[in-house]
């Protein structure tokens, strides 16, 4: 049962661990304190997994049929993202949100889950709501303590999902959040659209937010469903007084090692073109696809491309900086 629970949950190891008090009132199970944290950790997890075993056994119940060639390891097995991340003096819990619902025909699972906070005799949730599991494309959504950006001793905990879109794109969904008596999102990301996994970018020990800074580039147009998009790579440097900075030094440094170090010699994607726009460079010229054309099966117009307004719309963006 072990194996099968660390398949479908994130199992974080903490060794050594410090001792919490915690109560834990999901899906009826209660640990009873005081107890060790990864102790804790091992029975929310388990907690979880029977909340989830439950609603396997209801749905065979009520659809025995659609059950035939389904085993409850194939279910078991897609990582929705359930997680337990233990740090010095509580937990942090990306935990279930209501009751799993189960798709026997199309053999998934979908679940919505959210962050809790244990620290103390304290249990601590919040209100933002994560889709994992069965739906266009399979989502599931990834966590990690972040630091502790505000000195209160409890690190911030970092939630990132993709949704893929039935016609094309995708939704990313993305925050950082805090316990205080409440879990929210911690105030100073508040402006950000979006941010991936924590990482130190310039070694000081605080990790830093890659960002697309709310810029999003075009691919080729699709004049059929919807065209996708990359986000931008910017990062917010996390300064030592809790703030984060789009513009500084360090933020730009990252731009000129990552993806743009220098004006391009030529504009042929969105990225090259939003590289010239923070260097001034002038704007990309092009013929823009003709949907219309394509549908009517007419010749396009000479020298028609299909990158060729995202290129445009990425020269005229606006930006956190600009170089050098």
């Amino acid at each position: 049962m072990r194996r099968l629970l660390c398949l479908i949950v994130a199992c974080s190891p903490a060794a050594p661990v410090p001792t919490v008090s915690v109560s834990i009132p999901i899906a009826r199970a209660t640990v009873t304190p005081p107890i060790a944290v990864a102790t804790s950790c091992e029975l929310l997890l388990a907690a979880q997994h029977e909340e989830i075993a439950k609603a396997i056994a209801a749905s065979r119940k009520g659809d025995p049929d659609e059950w035939k060639e389904l085993t409850d390891a194939e279910i078991y097995a897609q990582p929705l993202g359930i997680a337990c991340h233990a740090f010095h003096g509580g937990i942090w819990a990306v935990a279930m949100v209501g009751s799993p619902t189960l798709y026997p025909r199309w053999k998934g699972i979908s679940v919505d889950l959210g962050a809790v906070a244990y620290v103390g005799d304290k249990r601590m949730v919040g209100t933002d709501v994560y889709h994992a599991g069965y739906g266009a494309d399979f989502t599931a959504v990834r966590s990690r303590l972040a630091s502790d950006y505000d000195g209160d001793g409890i690190p911030e905990l970092w939630m990132f999902s993709r949704t893929d879109g039935a016609e094309g794109g995708h939704s990313d969904k993305s925050g950082l959040y805090t316990a205080k008596t409440d879990v929210t999102a911690f105030g100073p990301t508040s402006t950000f659209a979006d941010f991936g996994e924590p990482i130190d970018v310039d070694g000081d020990g605080i990790l830093d937010l890659p960002t697309s800074a709310g810029i999003y580039l075009g691919t080729e147009v699709s004049c059929e469903g919807k065209s996708d998009e990359d986000a931008a790579e910017f990062v917010a440097h996390a300064k030592r007084d809790g703030t984060f900075s789009l513009e500084d030094d360090v933020a730009k440094a990252f731009v000129k090692k990552k993806w743009c170090p220098a004006p391009p010699g030529a504009v042929k994607t969105a990225r090259d073109a939003l590289c010239a726009r923070l260097w001034k460079k002038p704007a990309t010229k092009c013929v823009p696809w003709d949907c219309i054309a394509e549908s009517q099966n007419k010749p396009q117009p000479p020298g028609a491309d299909r990158t060729c307004r995202a290129r445009i719309e990425s020269a005229t963006l606006p930006v956190p900086f600009t170089l050098p």
